[in-house]
């Protein structure tokens, strides 16, 4: 299983969602607010150092439950389950 580290899910985008796109640069210090619905990330962390981060997420139990059938849950411990993943991929999209 790979993955290159990643832990990401996607999302469709409709025409003219790209145009609805803000970046946000924080720094060192600053905190992000959001909820499940904002689509979020960051590029690869370029220092020598590591990324940290302190993370509280309050989600439904049926968001959790959903994020587990498709083999995620935000752990880096866990494995992530590729082939749920390209199923609702291929649901989602219709190819493979």
């Amino acid at each position: 299983e790979g993955g290159g580290g990643s832990h990401a899910l996607c999302t469709a985008l409709q025409a003219g969602d790209e145009s609805n796109v803000r970046q946000v640069e924080i720094t060192r210090g600053d905190i992000t607010v959001h909820d499940q619905r904002v689509v979020h990330g960051s590029g690869p962390n370029s220092s020598p150092g590591w990324r940290r981060a302190y993370v509280l997420a309050f989600r439904t139990a049926e968001m959790v439950r959903e994020e587990r059938r498709l083999g995620f849950s935000h752990s880096h411990n866990d494995t992530f389950k590729w082939d749920a993943f390209h199923a609702w991929k291929v649901a989602v999209d219709g190819e493979a």
